[in-house]
């Protein structure tokens, strides 16, 4: 998807937001993984799917702790 945008019209506002948040990083990448190896987060997309109420995030800046440097 990230390779061939226009093969995913339906997918350009994600992509965009993700290409936004790739600024915010010095390293960023983007690693599949079929659903078969992640069936937990398999399992959660499917559920999200099937939630039928409205969810909303407002957000205008980075999240507090994703700007604290990784703790060793």
């Amino acid at each position: 998807m990230t390779e061939q945008p226009q093969d995913w019209p339906n997918f350009s506002t994600e992509l965009e937001n993700i290409q936004t948040l790739r600024l915010c990083f010095s390293d960023f990448n983007i690693t599949y993984f079929p659903r078969a190896q992640n069936e937990i987060a398999d399992a959660l997309a499917k559920s999200a799917r099937s939630f039928h109420r409205s969810l909303c995030f407002i957000g205008c800046s980075i999240p507090v702790w994703l700007l604290r440097p990784p703790q060793v």
